[in-house]
């Protein structure tokens, strides 16, 4: 068994193409009866957000992240789409970001998932058949001839790397090719000039490659690996993956999963996102049996996810995107409708419905959920506090807009054990009225009648002396701000530092700094790392972090602000949502006619004028509203037929066989896509 690496690369999927029976026509065209031994997919595909399969008519279906806007509005994981434009597919392949699909003639057509954009389409050979496609950060086609050419995502030409392939692969550093004679030949990605022999396996017909190992298959069916990196990669022996024949083979970075002639998949390597299927995110040596998955015709594998194509599904399992403790993912759910008002917090959504009924969602500590757990934690679920319209919810506490502040202590709060998962009445232990504003971190702080009042923690406590600042009309902090903003007067924006050098020691308030060159501000927000943001009347969005004189976000006008991951966001005038990381590069999220735009750490939910809320994230906590939300141990079903049943007719599904070179047998001529 090969060794895996832990190196975070973005790797390609490698997916053998599935076997299917021979098929015929219908007999009578006239009953549009369809032959049930044709599979009505043929081929999977995964990135960390999004994957896709191919339907037998060259349609591509999809689920998931959709930046490319082939679905106007935002759907749960599991509803599948079709994408729009792309017609008499016969191949499809992935990497981390990059889905491409080759349509008859010979047209590759490439779209991100990373972002949105337009897809690019180049006829690679001038109309002559594409027979294997292999996505990495690089593309890269074979033709029937053996031509093998390849292109950088951003490049607009393809180049020539190896001109007598049977069988090609590219991984997240360089591109391979086999020959007929078994040698492997490999180049450098963006360097077709670097050409190299690394090895050769008499009788293989297929390899596959991966940042720390290469796999091969033989004319009997079976398949090998050794590493490519480490004590393995010098002495080129190859260990058999599994006894017998194996219908498919999937690498990521550092598991892989494969399935076996009866149509078990089986998965070994790295379970630190639950990715081989146990159930379980222990680690283990063995290789696993994915339980409840049979019949599987292909896997697709990267990152922390794992799928199996079976029949009219696809079922998956492992970790939907980054996840949360190294980036947001990208989940969009509707949660509820009838809303009249949003808020946020760092990990909780709640909202205000039209029957004047405060539903919350999610947890204000991020638990170690089981599944149950987090389906409870996701249940939207009256809190019976006796609230108008929501204005702010942060740490415990709720502000309306008619100026009642109601706070719990954190006994009381939703998710504190896996046996309280789940929001329920909540014990009020603090109550203000008249209020305008309020923020917790280090002290906690209220506005009333114009004044900023402070305190250690809101309740019984006295108030602290904090600056003398007239008209206040905004204040902001958090736990882990050593600082307190506010806009005060025509719009200005003052801070002044808090400090507690421990817990038992009495605060420390120091006099209030006026931040530099902002006028005008109607609000304030917390920004990526330890910065503060403020919008101005005329919709600019300005940053600063302690100290540093605040520079103009490349955002457009708006005014609503939120801090989402990295990222800080705005929505625009028009009710668009756009983002700017700490790159300055600009991402419009698919959130539309939004009315109300609140954010929490990892993210973000939108109130919409039809008074639906939509939110997109992280929902490791359950505040998305929707299970699964991240994390999934056991395989999670994407039902197919409901979209594939819309364009079942009677002809037989596609088998798209490579290009046979002499003495390669026919049975080494199976399509293998990714």
């Amino acid at each position: 068994m090969r060794s895996g690496s832990h190196q975070v690369f973005p790797v390609l999927a490698l997916v053998l193409a599935c076997r299917a029976d021979p098929v015929s026509p219908t007999s009578s065209p006239a009953t549009n009866l369809v032959d049930e031994r044709a599979p009505m997919f043929s081929d999977i595909v995964v990135s960390t957000n999004y994957g896709c399969v191919l339907r037998a008519d060259g349609a591509v279906l999809c689920w998931g992240q959709d930046p490319t806007h082939a679905r106007a509005a935002p759907v749960a994981w599991t509803e599948v789409f079709e994408i729009d434009g792309l017609s008499d597919v016969t191949l499809l392949a992935a990497s981390e970001y990059l889905f491409c699909a080759v349509s008859e003639p010979g047209t590759v057509s490439c779209w991100s998932t990373k972002e949105a954009g337009p897809r690019r389409h180049i006829d690679v050979f001038g109309g002559v058949p594409i027979v294997e496609l292999a996505v990495d950060d690089d593309v890269c086609v074979r033709s029937a001839a053996g031509e093998v050419r390849c292109w950088g995502h951003e490049a607009h030409d393809a180049q020539l790397v190896f001109d007598r392939a049977i069988d090609i692969d590219v991984g997240p550093r360089d591109g391979c090719a086999l020959d007929a004679a078994g040698e492997i030949w490999c180049w450098d990605l963006g360097q077709p000039d670097s050409s190299r022999h690394v090895a050769t396996f008499e009788g293989a017909t297929s390899v596959w490659i991966s940042h720390a190992s290469l796999c091969v298959r033989r004319r009997t069916g079976e398949v090998a690996c050794r590493d490519r990196v480490g004590p393995g990669a010098a002495n080129g022996g190859l260990d058999p993956l599994d006894s017998g024949e194996l219908r498919s083979l999937a690498l990521a970075e550092d598991h892989a999963c494969y399935v076996v002639a009866d149509g078990a998949v089986r998965c070994f390597g790295n379970n630190a996102w639950a990715q081989l299927g146990a159930g379980t995110t222990s680690q283990t040596a063995d290789v696993v049996t994915v339980a409840d998955v049979t019949g599987a015709d292909a896997v697709a594998a990267v990152a922390k996810l794992s799928c199996a194509l079976t029949g009219d599904a696809a079922l998956c399992w492992g970790t939907r995107g980054r996840g949360w403790r190294d980036r947001p993912t990208v989940e969009r759910s509707v949660v509820i409708r009838d809303a009249t008002s949003l808020v946020v917090d760092a990990d909780f959504t709640c909202v205000t419905t039209t029957a004047s009924e405060v539903l919350c969602w999610g947890s204000f500590h991020h638990l170690d959920f089981d599944a149950e757990g987090l389906a409870r934690a996701a249940t939207p679920t009256p809190v019976g506090i006796d609230l108008g319209p929501l204005a702010k919810v942060q740490d415990r506490c709720l502000l309306d807009r008619r100026g009642e502040l109601r706070c719990w202590s954190i006994g009381g709060v939703c998710a504190v054990t896996r046996a309280t998962v789940g929001c329920g009445p909540l014990a009020i232990d603090a109550r203000y009225s008249d209020v305008s504003d309020f923020a917790r971190g280090k002290i906690d702080c209220l506005i009333r009648r114009g004044k900023l009042e402070c305190t250690d923690t809101f309740g019984d406590h006295e108030p602290l002396a904090t600056p003398a600042l007239r008209d206040v009309t905004r204040v902001h902090t958090s736990p882990f701000s050593s600082r307190v903003c506010v806009v005060h007067g025509p719009g200005h924006v003052s801070c002044f530092p808090v400090s507690r050098p421990r817990s038992d020691d009495p605060v420390s308030i120091g006099a209030a700094v006026r931040v530099p060159t902002l006028s005008q501000v109607e609000s304030l927000f917390g920004g990526p790392g330890s910065t503060d943001c403020a919008i101005t009347r005329e919709g600019q969005v300005w940053c600063w972090a302690d100290g540093d004189a605040p520079t103009r976000a490349d955002l457009p006008a708006g005014d609503q602000g939120v801090h989402y991951g990295d990222a800080t966001c705005v929505r625009t005038f028009d009710g668009e949502v756009a983002c700017s990381d700490a790159l300055g590069q600009l991402t419009w999220l698919d959130l539309h006619d939004v009315a109300e735009l609140r954010g929490g750490s990892a993210h973000v939910c939108a109130l919409d004028h039809q008074g639906v809320v939509t939110c997109i994230g992280d929902g490791g906590s359950g505040q998305l509203g929707t299970t699964p939300a991240g994390l999934m141990a056991t395989p999670v079903r994407v039902q197919l037929t409901t979209v594939a049943n819309q364009a079942r007719t009677s002809q037989p599904a596609k088998l798209h066989a490579r290009g046979d070179r002499e003495g390669v047998e026919a049975d080494m001529s199976q399509d293998r896509r990714r």
